[in-house]
């Protein structure tokens, strides 16, 4: 089975995402050159493994704007790129908290599960 979804799935690692695109697609890796387009692309994929990475995505846009001989696209971009950064690192971390929240009631839910099975 794993041979047959093989021949037609496509997963590549960008380091900030999973990228699932076809490479003949129109938006096949093209967030490798421009990380923010995986955040509305349907075949991009950020899960909390990539958490480390976005923040510091966010601390180097800081680093940026803080460039005095910054022109006004450049600071223009780089506040977007800062934003988008900020949006994925909180939802990441909302995530994790509610995983973290949910875990007690998960571990009761197996342990109930486990004692309903001997």
């Amino acid at each position: 089975m794993v041979s047959q979804i093989a021949e037609d799935a496509y997963i590549r690692g960008t380091g900030h995402s999973w990228c699932l695109a076809a490479p003949a697609s129109a938006s096949g890796s093209l967030c490798i050159f421009e990380k923010t387009l995986c955040m509305e692309c349907p075949n991009g994929v950020i899960d909390r493994s990539h958490v480390g990475v976005w923040r510091e995505i966010e601390r180097q846009q800081q680093l940026v704007l803080e460039s005095a001989d910054l022109g006004l696209p450049s600071r223009r971009r780089a506040e977007r790129f800062l934003n988008e950064a900020r949006t994925v690192v909180g939802i990441l971390e909302s995530k994790v908290a509610e995983e973290v929240a949910n875990e007690p009631a998960q571990r009761e839910h197996n342990g109930s599960a486990q004692a309903q099975e001997k």
